[in-house]
């Protein structure tokens, strides 16, 4: 497979083209940050790009606190690169930017459920952009000494370089702002400032936006040109993503909200595009959790390298399975964004929330929820074969422990399949169809068809009984409600119930618009 050809840039060589990208916390800091990091590099990746970070104190007075983590990960993958996303943004409580006002999507994807970290929105003077360039470029060779193999500036999104470059939020009226080469001026005044410390093997890369859909943002006009300028400055590799967007979901912050209506593969023509322009190597990205679309990307010249960031999270071991051919047992990311949309919270003494995933219950926990192998195997039995009752028993057989599960119906995943079934929601029969894939893996027995009672269950002579049989819908209790033609979601959905041409759906959360979306569909 293309997937696993390596790649030299300067003086570093990638193993493979799977590139994890940056998804922002937990950080570079702590137990939790290495140990997370370790499992994605022991997963196969060829490069780790390790969050953003975004004050002075970090990359300049603090760097020395992410060292634990550049040596953690080479001494368990030596031939793993490692970066973070360089981009100081902040002075204390200042928000540097070009000028003020910020766009409203960019101001709502710096602040959106971020209230308490709001800061001083100030515009940037001529001796502030001096200074900045100066610091990043010493940080930058700071990052060098340090032992990370490469450096990443976060060109997009709602930060400041992008800032800088769209026509949205630059507007300036000196050298700095106006027309496309004062609006690059900035970004490449810091990729040629970097260059100058880091010397010619040392790899840059560079988050790049190819359009802002939003009335007046960057065009794809601009980001060829920009493309362009940025490989004559020193940039070795373009990630190419969006910039803002006034999507009414609007960003949580300041990531691309990439949720299941949104296309596998859903930037992949951006970067085929910016590639057409450069000699350097670009990276795709853009929900692409499956290795037969990142190889067909790679195989069709669209990109030469595939940045993946969420399906990482789900799967921390996604190139090792591909490598092996071990499809089946791959744990699909769901795109429902669980790792985004959380609370900024302090953990176990941490400074960030670890990052919660819908389907690993490990991400950000690799030690404490470690699966390790049982000193005494026991004789389990499951009830119940939906999610938690396949999990359950997928990690009882992994410890090695001798399980069956009992499903009283015919067909294994619970709740999983009716859930699977309203539009843009298929993803979830992917994770059904891996737990299934994992029962067999581990070799967990499956009796389907068998409702158990106490006097079954006591003569299997088990250690240890799990239970995990759902739970059952609310009905209301108004008269007619169990009349003929009243039937319950998960029925309609699932076709035991049909329907006529006018239907009520009664309850508005997420089942009954769901249900109502798949009924007018």
């Amino acid at each position: 497979m293309k997937l696993f050809e390596p790649l030299k840039i300067r003086g570093v060589t990638l193993k493979n083209r799977i590139y994890m990208l940056s998804m922002g916390h937990p950080g570079q800091v702590g137990d939790i940050v290495v140990n997370y990091h370790i499992a994605r590099a022991k997963g196969g990746v060829a490069a780790i790009s390790a969050g953003l970070v975004s004050t002075w104190e970090a990359v300049l007075d603090n760097i020395e606190a992410m060292r634990p983590m550049v040596e953690a990960v080479h001494s368990v993958a030596p031939d793993c690169k490692l970066a973070i996303q360089a981009l100081p943004f902040r002075e204390g409580n200042r928000l540097l930017v070009p000028s003020v006002p910020l766009s409203r999507a960019t101001y709502d994807s710096l602040f959106e459920g971020q209230a308490k970290h709001k800061a001083e929105v100030v515009a940037m003077t001529r001796d502030d952009i001096k200074r900045y360039v100066e610091k990043l470029a010493e940080s930058a060779r700071r990052q060098k000494q340090i032992g990370f193999d490469y450096i990443e500036l976060h060109g997009t999104h709602g930060y400041l370089l992008r800032q800088f470059f769209s026509p949205l939020d630059n507007q300036r009226d000196d050298e700095y702002g106006g027309t496309l080469d004062n609006r690059m001026r900035f970004p490449l005044e810091c990729c040629n400032a970097i260059r100058a410390v880091v010397g010619d093997e040392f790899p840059i890369f560079y988050k790049m936006p190819a359009i802002e859909e939003a009335s007046g943002g960057i065009s794809l006009d601009e980001s060829a040109r920009f493309a362009m300028e940025l490989e004559k400055a020193g940039v070795d590799v373009l990630v190419v993503t969006q910039g803002v967007t006034n999507h009414p979901r609007g960003y949580f912050n300041t990531c691309v909200p990439l949720y299941n209506y949104l296309p596998a593969g859903s930037y992949v023509d951006y970067a085929a595009f910016i590639k057409r322009f450069v000699n350097i190597p670009v990276a795709a990205v853009g929900r692409i959790n499956k290795p037969e679309l990142a190889e067909s990307i790679l195989q069709e010249g669209k990109a030469d390298i595939i940045g993946i960031g969420r399906q990482l999270i789900a799967d921390p071991d996604w190139p090792n399975k591909v490598a092996c051919g071990a499809w089946g047992n791959i744990r699909p990311c769901l795109s429902c964004n669980s790792c985004i949309d959380r609370d900024y919270r302090a953990y176990e003494g941490e400074s960030y929330a670890p990052l919660p995933c819908a389907v690993n219950a490990q991400a950000c926990r690799e030690v404490s929820n470690e699966v390790v192998s049982a000193q005494k195997p026991k004789k389990v039995m499951v009830v119940g074969g939906g999610p938690a009752g396949m999990e359950a028993a997928r990690i009882a057989a992994e410890r090695g422990h001798d399980v069956t599960l009992y499903e009283k119906e015919n067909y294994l995943g619970g709740r999983l399949v009716a859930a699977s079934k309203p539009p843009m929601k298929e993803r979830i029969e992917d994770f059904r169809r891996y737990l299934v894939m994992e029962l067999n893996r581990t070799g967990v027995k499956v009796k389907l068809g068998e409702a158990l009672d106490i006097n079954t269950m006591a003569k299997e002579n088990v250690d240890a009984v799990v239970i995990a049989t759902g739970a059952h819908p609310l009905l209301i209790d108004v008269p007619g409600a169990t009349a003929d033609n009243v039937s319950i979601a998960d029925d309609v959905l699932t076709g035991k119930a049909q329907v006529g041409h006018r239907v009520m759906v009664v309850g508005g959360g997420q089942v009954g618009l769901e249900t109502a979306e798949f009924l007018a569909a």
